[in-house]
């Protein structure tokens, strides 16, 4: 990590390699509690390349989330969580598990760069490789939150401080996706039915947004885009 960021910094121009190629159709599925029920799973499925955020679950959602999984974005409490867990034999043998899912697909770590992370992304890396399990780890020499923020903020995003994995995995998208379709990205308690709704489609945590993220003004700016046709905002049961 050090060596790309010394060959790459004072922006100098420099190689990097991707294993991410080029799509026509992308599914970038959030964790939002309106996917449960949502029968959005097939219609996931089907898209060229799907994204999801911070490895959450598909079992047992499968009808609502699907399965397929090309991508996984990575937060900074999850990739820290990840290094205690891959210490220990039995925690590591469930990591590896929880990640199989991922065969020959890619989990990428976009946020600020700590050591505690950096020890986490390259024991992660060797773990993978000693389970052969053919997942790529990647990683950015750049804070892409600030980056991103610097991007919206103030023109297209007014108020935006702290962007979610979700908004920055929809603009990392764009740079090699044709169309996007975002599934569980709606911040609300209750649905247009009235229907009470969960923090995740995977837990029963209460929606409580008190936190770094508006999540309101990213889930305008995005049906904004919605309604112009840049992008599909699915926040609704899929037929």
């Amino acid at each position: 990590m050090e060596k790309n960021k010394s060959k790459c910094r004072r922006g100098k121009q420099c190689l990097t390699r991707t294993p991410v190629g080029h799509y026509r159709t992308c599914a970038i599925v959030g964790n939002s509690g309106i996917l449960l029920n949502s029968n959005c799973g097939n219609e996931i499925d089907c898209r060229d390349y799907v994204i999801r955020i911070n490895m959450a679950p598909s079992k047992n959602y499968e009808k609502d989330v699907g399965t397929k999984t090309n991508m996984t974005f990575v937060n900074f409490s999850l990739a820290k969580s990840l290094l205690e867990k891959l210490s220990d034999n039995t925690t590591r043998d469930e990591v590896m598990e929880s990640l199989s899912f991922l065969k020959h697909g890619v989990l990428s770590y976009v946020k600020l760069m700590p050591n505690s992370v950096k020890e986490a992304l390259r024991a992660l890396d060797t773990s993978l490789a000693q389970s052969n399990l053919n997942i790529s780890v990647t990683y950015s020499l750049h804070n892409v939150p600030v980056k991103t923020t610097r991007l919206l903020h103030p023109t297209l995003i007014p108020g935006l401080k702290s962007p979610t994995s979700g908004l920055i995995a929809y603009i990392l998208g764009t740079t090699f996706c044709d169309v996007i379709t975002l599934y569980g990205f709606y911040p609300f308690a209750t649905d247009m039915r009235n229907r009470t709704l969960f923090y995740h489609y995977y837990d029963h945590v209460r929606v409580n947004h008190r936190n770094r993220h508006n999540f309101n003004i990213e889930y305008d700016f995005l049906t904004s885009l919605h309604n112009n046709g840049a992008l599909r905002l699915v926040s609704d049961i899929c037929r």
